[in-house]
């Protein structure tokens, strides 16, 4: 107990306090106890096993709010007319899933105005559509 204390850079009898307090709310025994001597048992090898992979799931969650935040990972919903399907849109696609491989596009088919309307609505997040777009100032627009 001397030696993880140690490791935790902890004094030994609050490890041990914290320890019993575990066991007591879990209701199980954590070690067996024998000349100095302290061994995981059963039930602490399947908690431990538990606990780090909560530990990794935690971290993976971290990473993914993180990477959603910064616009890597999470839906990204694609308006097009059909002709961007044949022409740009494969290669875009296959450019974004290398890039962002986290990002997954939701494909959603609408004419230009249909595009437009759903872009000002938020209910789509980039538009692939023909010219003339009109003249709306809150469309941040790009030739490809």
């Amino acid at each position: 107990m001397g030696r993880a204390a140690l490791r935790l850079a902890m004094a030994q009898p609050p490890l041990s306090q914290s320890i019993g307090r575990l066991e007591k709310e879990l209701g199980v025994k954590l070690f067996e106890r024998a000349n100095r001597r302290l061994t995981l048992t059963r039930a602490a090898s399947a908690f431990v096993e538990e606990a780090r992979a909560s530990v990794r799931h935690a971290d993976s969650a971290l990473h993914i709010a993180r990477a959603a935040h910064g616009g890597e990972a999470g839906e990204i919903r694609i308006g097009f007319v059909s002709a961007a399907l044949y022409e740009h849109l494969p290669h875009l696609l296959s450019r974004l899933r290398e890039k962002y491989p986290d990002i997954r596009p939701k494909l959603i088919e609408l004419s230009t105005n249909e595009q437009i309307v759903a872009l000002s609505r938020s209910e789509i997040d980039i538009g692939f559509v023909h010219p003339p777009l009109g003249t709306d100032e809150r469309l941040d627009v790009h030739d490809y």
